[in-house]
């Protein structure tokens, strides 16, 4: 049968309106109409409805508007129809409605520095917004998000996140609903520039001819322009009058050729570089001539008159007198008006009068008589410093101090001294002046030789730049080399200050008397110009918090010792009480006053294996993410796009992980100081393995660190092999018997004799107990090692670590007492974590069965590869995002949906699922027991451990030990893998789980900001080398940056006592091979220098001592040579001087790859009082960066 042709061109396309479809077709010849079909499937059960009858055959669009959402696909087909039939229809078509761009949508320069203001229009439908910034808006430019908005009454945002002054940002936006995301707006672009300053104002000066300028100076600023203009329409021209770069200055004259009675239109701007900010509003003023100053009035004896006398005004061409007949009357009479040299032959200005012959010796000045007839000169009130003083015009009528009498010879430089006296010109060549050397006369009389003043005076920063102290003078002392953080003779003289004053010890006085220390009030000292206060306190003005007494971050150690607050010393006290075991470490009144030596809670040595050095975690992290993006779309799932709730990647960054264990591990883990992992419990068989544990166990160590002599520590170290020798031969465990037990035992004493006379009796006890406890423990270990013990662990490398689960931990199986590590934990280089059970791509193949966007490989060793592709580490940035992808995923697997896929439905999973089937976290193989967070066990299980080991975990975890009082059964064996759990452990269960919960929603409200890699490390004398996760070209490729584009590098770390090296390398180093085209750059940290202690001694010279910090391109196996050697490119032994070392210091490697220089310098805090930056510039021959 014959049928009207399709539609031709038939096109379905996302409307610019929200929730709609604009559908379009090219008419048919012969159709009366046109019939359009819907349906929301296209398969082949999909069912079209028809949603649109169209009769006007002039019609070839339509809008379909009916009940569409947002975010899914609808499929359309259209046929012609006429009176009778319905034609063919066209071939289906999709498409995708979107909530509509938001309109009117601007970015504009924020009012407050490094900021952009950013408005739209509502958009109907949106429950919220999402915001992208980029730096670029070419094909390439990657967008990120910078803000979710949940509000829908909200059409404003200001980013203030990172942005540089004088940069340009590139920025969109789309409403967004439960569902999808809709279309940006075009993509806009703003400028964030310095605020313009405050209060600017223009006053006429008290000086003729000038304008004083004032205004409050901008955070951020290094600097501020001022533009004049003598008019202020729209074509006036504004010129640069000045550029300050000094700024603590928030004032100027401006003295520049103004003209009396001139008005004057000026602007400010802050300047940052080479960056001006936005100018503040223009201000003016008029410059007038000032007023007459010494203005005297006598009677005239035997006359009705008056006599008086006044300053000659320099550019005054006469005078105006006013006469008011009453004390409180305003003068407005002009009684007479006064011409320079003229109608006034008694005033002082006059010409005519000849000049006194005593000149500015005169002593007749109190004689009326004699000041009417003879004309004296008025001393200029600039002294020497006057501009004007070789102007011989200007001393007709002003008079200026003489040459001092030592001529070239003056050595006093003071402010006084200056005024009082006119000198020679001072020697380009200063104090190292050859002809000053040689003494010649005639050029030591023409010009002077010494040290300039320093324009900062007693408020320079450089006051511990040796060569600028050297080359100017202060008004300070010499400073004290330990000043601010390291002296503490400052610090008891402060403390006794209030106090009686014969509480200063003579010593601590007359240190304080000789050297100059930072001043602790800074910019709110009001004692700064007393005579004694310069001479001993040197004034560093820190920026104000913008906050002042409305401060929200007063319990932030960084930010106090960053701005200054009123009421608050820059430099506070140093509490008697470490950071944690300050009973007031958070009262907010005791941490005003005090500062608190060791930030944090210092962490035990986790030892480093290189676990991960092969693994490339910023690859894995977008492979997993494009595995699941492109499953959604081919297993067709309602929706193919996932949208991360912030609220899901905070819980995420806040889970810890957690360990399950049995009693008896629990005792071992106890006895060995130590959680150990599958290996090293294995390497426990072996006798030395043993000695060696025991020689690092926590109260063995602090032993050995108390002697100082090499042999003594060897006696010791064979004492404690021969014990653990003397219990591994009493059950006959020893591998090697060379010597019969009677043979170890005399050995054995005869090194426990000579280890008493260097030794306390106490900690021989100690010694000798705790090994042989640690050797019983071992070898009872070895019948019950920790875990279930799969034998492809091996095969996978796991067995190196230990194991948990990173999050709530539901394995009872695993054993009744549930360790919970601190987060810190995740962060060092041996640490990762998979979404699932490594096991799982073992022979069960249940990784590709429990995560279909996986695809098997095909054999055993492609599957570990493909496990190792499958880990993630916390230090990454982005871990949350690929681990969110994987738990949204694995939570809507069942019904291939996303819809309703929150938090709540993924925290369900995890609790109702395997604790294989959840995150899996992989520790180092020996994690210390001050990395445990808490401890839960149950009152039954810890009865039973023994009367030691209920002793010892009271008295290492204190209040981290929880004790519930739930009543297991013991006598019941724990269920197994697949078995159901008991019913007296259920009540326990539940309880922990939820406690562990509740932990993790906490944590999500107050998560420290934690970045990069942590690890406490032990003494390794430079030998073994800590690979971090991540490498710089990884870093530079997840920023969307190509490797020719980014010419900068900017490595940032903290570390706390120095003594450490940062190295980078072209290829990873291996000490077992030689690497003769190995490229390094080594970054050395010296260790930090002591404090400047107080002793009973007259000693009052500071001695301060820093080893040396250097940059070198040598291998690190040579650092001692370089030590000794001084073979440095760049090196300082003060590097740490001014810094704060109670508190960790923050440091920056700078690599400028364009010109091949390294920078190493000390920022945050410190970097207020410590200046020092090592930098070099490499030759490309010697290293390519």
């Amino acid at each position: 049968n014959p049928q009207l042709a399709p539609p031709d061109n038939f096109r379905a396309v996302t409307s610019h309106e929200s929730a709609s479809i604009d559908l379009s077709w090219t008419s048919v010849v012969g159709a009366t109409g046109y019939q359009i079909q819907r349906s929301s499937t296209n398969n082949d059960e999909a069912i079209f409805t028809i949603i649109a009858t169209i009769s006007s055959t002039l019609t070839t669009n339509y809008i379909d508007k009916s009940n569409l959402i947002n975010g899914e696909t609808y499929y359309y087909k259209i046929a012609a129809t006429d009176s009778r039939f319905t034609g063919r229809f066209s071939p289906i078509l999709q498409a995708v409605p979107q909530l509509a761009p938001p309109d009117n949508f601007k970015a504009v320069t924020g009012d407050e520095s490094a900021s952009i203001d950013l408005s739209w229009t509502s958009v109907v439908g949106a429950t919220g917004y999402e915001i992208q910034r980029s730096f670029t808006n070419n094909e390439g430019a990657i967008f990120s998000i910078i803000a979710s908005i949940s509000n829908t009454l909200t059409t404003n945002y200001i980013d203030k996140s990172n942005l540089i002054n004088g940069q340009t940002y590139y920025y969109k936006i789309a409403g967004s609903d439960s569902r999808s995301i809709g279309r940006f707006a075009p993509i806009i672009e703003g400028n964030p520039q310095l605020a313009p300053p405050d209060n600017f104002r223009a006053v006429t000066s008290h000086e003729s001819a000038s304008i004083d300028l004032s205004w409050t100076s901008v955070v951020g600023a290094t600097g501020y322009q001022i533009q004049r203009s003598s008019t202020n329409n729209d074509g006036a021209m504004f010129t640069i009058i000045a550029t300050i770069s000094n700024t603590p200055m928030s004032n100027y004259i401006d003295k520049s050729n103004l003209f009396n009675g001139q008005s004057y239109y000026y602007k400010i701007a802050a300047v940052d570089g080479e960056c001006a900010g936005r100018f503040a509003p223009v201000v003016n003023a008029t410059a007038h001539i000032c007023p007459p100053f010494h203005l005297k009035v006598k009677p005239i004896y035997g006359s009705c008159g008056v006599f008086l006398r006044w300053g000659l005004i320099e550019g005054a061409t006469g005078y105006n007198i006013k006469r008011a007949s009453t004390a409180n009357a305003i003068p407005e009479e002009i009684i007479k008006t006064v011409s320079n040299g003229h109608d006034f032959p008694n005033m002082d200005s006059t010409i005519y009068r000849p000049t006194c012959s005593k000149h500015d010796s005169c002593d007749q000045l109190n004689d009326e008589t004699h000041m009417r007839v003879f004309f004296h000169r008025l001393p200029c009130k600039y002294d020497s410093q006057c501009e004007h003083i070789d102007d011989k015009e200007h001393c007709k009528t002003y008079s200026h101090p003489g040459f001092c009498i030592e001529k070239g010879y003056c050595k006093d430089m003071s402010e006084l001294h200056l005024l009082k006296y006119r000198h020679v010109p001072l020697c380009n060549d200063g104090l190292s002046c050859s002809l000053l050397i040689k003494n010649d006369n005639s050029h030591c009389t023409t010009y002077r030789h010494s040290k300039n003043n320093c324009e900062f005076g007693l408020y320079c920063i450089n006051f511990h730049n040796h060569e600028h102290i050297e080359d100017k003078n202060h008004p300070f002392n010499p400073s004290c080399p330990f000043t601010p953080y390291m002296c503490e003779f400052y610090d008891k003289f402060l403390e006794n200050l209030d106090k009686n004053n014969s509480s200063i010890s003579l010593n601590v006085e007359t240190h304080c008397s000789r050297y100059s220390h930072i001043c602790p009030y800074g910019r709110q000292c009001t004692d700064q110009l007393h005579k004694q206060n310069i001479k001993s306190t040197i004034h560093i003005i820190r920026f104000e918090c913008p906050n002042k007494e409305n401060c929200q971050l007063i319990d932030d150690e960084n930010h106090l010792n960053s701005y200054s607050h009123p009421t608050i010393c820059d430099i506070r006290l140093l509490c008697s009480y470490k950071k944690f075991d300050c009973p007031d470490h958070s009262n907010l009144e005791h941490i005003k006053q005090y500062r608190h030596s060791g930030h944090i809670e210092h962490i035990g040595v986790s030892g480093y294996l290189g676990l991960n050095k092969n693994i490339n975690f910023v690859q894995n992290q977008n492979e997993m993410i494009r595995n699941i993006q492109t499953y959604l779309r081919s297993a067709k799932w309602d929706q193919t796009t996932i949208t991360i709730s912030d609220e899901l990647k905070q819980w995420i960054r806040a889970l810890q992980p957690t360990h399950r264990c049995n009693k008896l591990i629990f005792e071992s883990i106890l006895v060995h100081g130590h959680i150990m992992s599958r290996d090293h419990m294995n390497s426990l068989t072996k006798s030395d393995s043993v000695a060696k544990a025991a020689k690092h166990h926590t109260k063995i160590k602090r032993i050995f660190d108390k002697i100082n002599n090499p042999s003594v520590k060897q006696t010791c170290e064979e004492y404690i092999k021969i014990l653990v020798e003397i219990q591994f031969n009493k059950i006959g465990k020893t591998k090697t018997v060379s010597e019969s037990l009677e043979d170890e035992l005399l050995k054995s004493k005869l090194k426990l004799n000579r280890l008493h006379r260097y030794v306390t009796s106490e900690d021989v006890e100690t010694i000798q107990a705790l090994t042989i406890e640690i050797a019983e423990g071992s070898l009872q270990l070895h019948s019950s090692p920790t875990g279930i013990g799969f034998g492809f662990d091996q095969s996978l490398g796991t067995n190196k670590h230990v194991f948990g689960v990173l999050g709530p931990h539901t394995g009872y199986y695993y054993g009744d007492i549930i360790l919970v590590f601190r987060h810190e934990l995740m962060y060092h280089p041996d640490s990762n974590f998979s979404i699932q059970a490594a096991t799982t791509f073992g022979q069960s193949k249940n990784a590709y069965k429990f995560r279909p966007w996986l695809t098997d490989p095909g054999s055993p060793e492609t599957r570990i590869e493909h496990f190792h592709r499958n880990k993630l580490h916390c230090s990454i940035p982005g871990y949350e995002d690929a681990a969110a992808y994987e738990l949204m995923a694995l939570t809507g697997l069942p019904k291939k949906s996303l819809t309703n896929i929150d938090l709540k439905a993924i925290q369900q999973r995890w609790l109702n699922i395997d604790s294989h089937c959840v995150f899996e976290a992989h520790l180092p193989q020996l994690i210390p027991l001050d990395y445990i967070d808490h401890i839960y066990i149950a009152k039954t299980t810890f009865d039973s451990l023994s009367t030691y080991a209920q002793k010892s975990a009271k008295t290492i975890f204190a209040d981290a030990l929880c004790i519930t009082d739930h009543q297991i059964d013991i006598n019941i064996k724990p269920a197994g893998l697949h078995q159901p759990l008991d019913s007296t452990r259920i009540p326990y269960q539940s309880f922990v789980v939820k406690e562990m919960c509740q932990t993790i929603e906490n944590r999500t409200k107050s998560l420290p900001l934690i970045e990069g890699t942590i690890m406490t490390l032990p003494a390794y004398h430079f030998k073994d080398h800590i690979i971090l996760p991540i490498t710089i070209l990884q870093s530079i490729s997840q920023i969307g940056l190509t490797d020719s584009s980014n010419n900068f590098v900017y490595i940032y770390w903290k570390t706390f006592s120095g003594d450490m090296m940062l190295t980078l390398t072209d290829q990873i180093i291996d000490t077992k091979i030689e690497q003769k085209d190995l490229q390094c750059l080594t970054c050395y940290i010296a260790p930090w220098p002591s404090k400047n202690i107080v002793k009973n001694t007259t000693q009052y010279t500071p001695d301060y001592q820093e080893d040396y910090s250097y940059i070198s391109n040598h291998h690190p196996d040579m650092h001692d040579t370089i030590l000794h050697d001084k073979d440095f490119k760049s090196s300082s032994n003060s590097f740490h001087r001014g810094s704060n070392i109670d508190d960790f210091i923050v440091y920056n490697l700078i690599l400028d790859r364009t010109t091949n220089q390294v920078t190493l310098a000390i920022v945050g805090p410190n970097c207020l009082y410590s200046h020092h930056k090592l930098s070099y510039t490499f030759n490309k021959t010697e290293l390519d960066l």
